[in-house]
């Protein structure tokens, strides 16, 4: 336990070497200088497991205003041994702190774990949200005598696709030692483990149940592995069993061999008496699958059965690219109409209908459509913007900040936020600020944003804006922190210092200490291979650790992206897309011999999805920073849109 504790606290209390612009409003100097000295050396006790050193320096700590973080984590450091008294003291104080909360989910789980049913439920009256805690929760009301509350829990918990946690293992065996456990509901949970491509819980369901259960799911294992199998048996249509096992393996067979697939689709539906809910999960699998491998000879079937029977939009969406990919306009035509109207009326579809009617030489209708579009801000209306040969509208208009809003209701979690973000502990600095924002007003909301941008919590000021529906307040949407580092990295690699800063923005909001859930890190998301090979060519001594520094980060992730821009002959649309799914990728993209697309199209029919929002994102960004220094950068530059991808 002691183990898994020192991870915890490895993974939430990372404290590395802030910047000293990262930090300027919070220098090393003060009335609270020596106590914030004291809580960073309590914080490395705990990391060493020093508990009682840490204790002894938290006592001068008790009016710091994180003194209850420095608590919580010597707690949680040592959850198994905190007494009942201690946890109840500490959850009642923590009141009105994302720690209440997080403390009470750890606490929770240690009593599952001792298996202290009475004390559980002491404090968990109602089923938790965790899945885990779901299984102690029935548990403690099984050993209370809850018998039909914990098998309703148990039955519930059972129909799932996946594996559940250790701690549901005794409740599902209490639960099937009652004789709760039926051969429908593992056929149910085999269903969903098929869907879930689960394999191992899928043999692990056909040793159950009786022995005709048995010999069908064994069947079921059969045809997910081996799908064309579905083709060598006579079905029948009066054995549920059987009308399961083809509309399952339907969508197994579409995933392995979609040509085979449509071509049995019908027949086999209609033999089988598949529901309407049950042929509308084949059709969708196979449309899925068809648009995936860009099957030309399944595209009758997909545009006029079913992308109008599904009424899809993800479906019809990756179709519509699959087609600008082709530059098949008439096709395009046909499948926009599938669109919902809320999807149709995105900037994205009303600039491509515009396209559309300009190609087919409804200029009136082009025009006016461009006009309305490039009144907007943003990637499609800067491109609707240079259709029409304008300048971009950018929108700026910060919003009235009212100077009687009180934020003293608010005050002591912006201490506490000011005070985290000091230490580096920007996870809960940030869990803090969404406490912030969901509790408040518009007005407080605008409020909240105005001291973030006042006190240099950028990535705070972002979200306080976006939160309170000002999306036109530039200077908290796209603030211009460390411009100095920026433009000093800029003139060294010759690339203009808003490209490096719209990548930031788009990278991680302006938060030094960021990190991606695959592990890139800082203002410009490095990787840390990425960075140490970046650092090699450079000659500079590196760490994973320098990655959270200001000037380090910059100084690499710009050396980075002039790497890429060298590779791709100054072309930024290729070296973005690189920066975020990787060379290969992009090399495998844009084949030189197979080059057909202009700019825009590529762009709109990027593979990855989140690559196609980062590129649009970033072209955008430079257009509103270079407009914020009261330059007009463009979109594309004359070479990035002379070019063909």
């Amino acid at each position: 336990m002691f183990k898994l504790s020192r991870w915890l606290l490895a993974a939430a209390l990372w404290v590395g070497a802030a910047s000293a612009q990262a930090t300027a409003i919070l220098a090393d100097e003060g009335p609270d200088n020596d106590a914030r000295k004291q809580y960073g050396a309590a914080i490395q006790a705990i990391r060493d497991g020093r508990f009682d050193d840490a204790r002894q320096l938290s006592k001068s700590l008790t009016h710091y205003p994180l003194a209850l973080y420095l608590e919580y984590y010597r707690l949680t450091a040592q959850i198994g041994k905190v007494s009942d008294a201690t946890a109840n003291d500490f959850i009642a104080r923590a009141k009105g702190t994302p720690l209440a909360s997080r403390f009470r989910t750890l606490y929770l789980r240690q009593l599952g774990q001792k298996q202290r049913w009475r004390r559980f439920l002491s404090l968990q009256k109602r089923a938790p949200k965790s899945t885990d805690l779901q299984c102690y929760f029935y548990r403690a009301k099984l050993a209370q005598g809850s018998k039909p509350l914990a098998w309703t829990g148990a039955r519930k918990l059972w129909l799932y696709g996946k594996s559940r946690p250790d701690a549901c293992d005794p409740l599902f065996a209490r639960w099937q030692k009652a004789g709760r456990l039926s051969d429908d509901l593992i056929w149910q949970r085999a269903l969903l483990a098929f869907d879930a491509r689960q394999t191992a819980l899928l043999k692990y369901l056909s040793g159950l149940g009786s022995a005709s259960l048995k010999s069908r799911t064994k069947l079921l294992l059969e045809v997910y592995n081996t799908p064309e199998k579905l083709l060598a048996i006579t079905w029948s249509r009066r054995s549920a069993y059987a009308k399961d096992i083809v509309a399952h393996g339907l969508k197994r067979l579409a995933v392995a061999e979609p040509q085979k697939a449509v071509a049995q689709y019908r027949t086999m539906a209609a033999r089988m008496g598949l529901s309407k809910s049950e042929r509308r999960a084949v059709m969708a699998t196979l449309a899925s699958r068809i648009i995936s491998r860009e099957l030309q000879d399944a595209t009758p079937w997909l545009d006029n059965a079913a992308l109008p029977t599904l009424n899809n939009n993800a479906l019809t969406t990756r179709r519509l690219r699959w087609q600008l990919a082709e530059q098949d306009w008439s096709g395009f035509e046909r499948v926009l109409r599938h669109l919902s109207a809320a999807e149709a009326n995105k900037s994205r579809w009303r600039y491509w209908r515009a396209v559309l009617a300009d190609r087919k030489g409804d200029s009136e209708v082009a025009n006016k459509a461009f006009v309305e579009l490039a009144k907007e801000r943003g990637y499609y209306a800067f491109l609707a913007a240079e259709a029409l040969g304008q300048p971009y509208e950018l929108n700026d208009k910060p919003p009235v900040v009212q100077a009687d809003v009180d934020l003293q209701a608010q005050e002591a979690a912006l201490v506490r936020i000011a005070e985290l973000l000091y230490h580096n502990d920007s996870s809960f600095a940030l869990i803090e600020w969404q406490r912030l924002l969901a509790n408040a007003d518009k007005p407080t909301q605008k409020a909240l944003a105005q001291r973030a941008l006042d006190e240099g919590w950028y990535r705070m000021s972002i979200a306080a804006a976006n939160r309170a529906g000002e999306h036109n307040w530039l200077a908290a949407r796209f603030p211009q922190p460390f411009a100095k580092t920026f433009k000093h990295h800029a003139q060294q690699w010759n690339v203009p210092w808003t490209e490096l800063m719209s990548i930031a923005r788009r990278e991680s909001a302006f938060l030094p200490q960021a990190r991606s859930r695959v592990g890139a890190r800082g203002l410009m998301q490095l990787m840390p291979a990425t960075g140490k090979q970046v650092a090699r060519k450079l000659g500079r001594r590196y760490s994973v650790s320098k990655l959270y520094q200001v000037d380090e980060n910059i100084t690499l992730g710009s050396a980075y992206y002039k790497e890429l821009l060298d590779r791709y002959n100054g072309n930024r649309v290729l070296a973005l897309a690189a920066y975020n799914a990787g060379m290969h990728r992009v090399d495998r993209w844009h084949k030189k011999d197979q080059a057909k697309l202009p700019v825009s199209l590529w762009v709109d029919t990027i593979p990855f999805k989140e690559t196609r929002a980062y590129v649009q994102a970033v072209l955008a960004y430079n257009v509103v920073f270079s407009h914020l220094q009261g330059g007009t950068a463009p979109l594309f530059t004359r070479g990035e849109s002379a070019a063909v991808y």
